[in-house]
């Protein structure tokens, strides 16, 4: 065929459109993600490890507002990720935990002002007993009405964890059972409907925990850092814990633009942890391969060695007693954008509490 200038042109526009489009996947970030921010207190005079001010509160929504993200609700994004439906880039979902009463007072009229869908994450046993630093149930079923879901944290914010003395395994897991179904049953009667969503309490929970509550049906999330994704288990989902320390705008910037990083394998894989059960090391498989990935735990950068998808730290730190996280980063295609991963151990006591 005689190569006209007609066909030159098109036949180079074709070839631009497939490089253009080959640029993008590789440029492009993951659009089956979100980014879950959790509260507690909204609050001036509450705990600082749980609280934020109303006034960075709002400095959040202002920035949430003025930069291109959307609010969804957490069941919308929820239902997405297991149909494995595309969401919008910056997509972000907004929860509290333990229905505390400045929720009512401070956040939920400014969210409500901005028709934005929240979640609530409901310890019902306060809420019976009508304590007054928690919302009623009639406040909850007015919220109810303007965005909020109201879901599972369970009945009295228990450490799910913890298998007291005269407890085995099964009654130990009967006591959980009943921790999460009695306040799905409250919800039920006392706003006529639930949603299969829970939240750990203190972000604690193990596999048996995980395993209940897939066969009870609900998805579940902790307290680790980073955006979900379709990678991820839906019964440890992570979420970013937001207080004034480490919702501080120059972290929340970085934060709520974040992208999921999932791992397929960590050796040894722990959630409880005794002893020195780290001292040979610690190494995370993950699900592709990220270049320049930095680790830090307690704030301190980790030596590590990369081979492809996985890292290795020889030397780990001597975990503390109590609470403790790794959190992973690694630079995406797009400037300012980071993939983060992150995984909790929990460190008993020597009498197990």
């Amino acid at each position: 065929m005689k190569l006209t200038h007609r066909n030159f042109v098109s036949n180079a526009t074709i070839c631009f459109i497939r490089f253009a489009c080959a640029l993008a996947c590789l440029t492009s970030p993951n659009l089956e993600a979100a980014v879950v921010l959790q509260y507690h207190h909204v609050d001036d005079k509450s705990p600082p490890s749980t609280s934020i001010s109303p006034e960075l509160f709002e400095k959040h929504l202002e920035y949430i507002e003025e930069n291109g993200f959307e609010v969804w609700s957490l069941p919308d994004v929820v239902e997405h990720l297991k149909a494995s439906k595309p969401l919008p880039d910056k997509v972000v979902s907004i929860t509290f935990d333990d229905a505390y009463r400045s929720i009512y007072q401070s956040a939920y009229p400014m969210l409500r002002d901005r028709g934005w869908p929240f979640t609530i994450f409901v310890a019902t046993q306060p809420v019976e007993q009508k304590l007054s630093s928690f919302i009623t149930w009639a406040e909850l079923k007015e919220m109810s009405k303007n965005g909020a879901t109201i879901a599972n944290h369970t009945h009295s914010h228990a450490h799910l964890v913890r298998q007291l003395a005269e407890e085995n395994t099964a009654t130990w897991l009967q006591r959980v059972r009943e921790e999460i179904t009695r306040p799905e049953r409250l919800i039920e009667k006392n706003l006529g409907k639930t949603e299969k969503l829970f939240a750990y309490p203190y972000g604690e929970y193990t596999a048996e925990v995980q395993a209940l509550l897939k066969e009870l049906g609900y998805t579940a999330f902790g307290q680790q850092s980073g955006a979900v994704g379709q990678d991820l288990d839906m019964t440890a989902l992570p979420r970013f814990p937001m207080t004034n320390v480490f919702g501080a705008m120059s972290q929340f910037k970085t934060k709520v633009a974040s992208l999921p990083m999932a791992a397929k394998k960590l050796a040894p894989d722990l959630k409880i942890v005794t002893g020195d059960a780290l001292a040979e090391g610690l190494s995370i498989q993950f699900t592709k391969q990220y270049a320049g990935i930095t680790c830090f735990f307690e704030g301190q950068p980790l030596k590590l060695k990369q081979t492809r998808e996985s890292i290795v730290i020889e030397a780990f730190p001597v975990l503390p007693v109590g609470r403790s996280r790794i959190n992973c980063t690694a630079p995406s295609e797009e400037l300012g954008r980071f993939y983060w991963f992150s995984h909790a151990w929990i460190k008993p006591k020597p009498d197990g509490s």
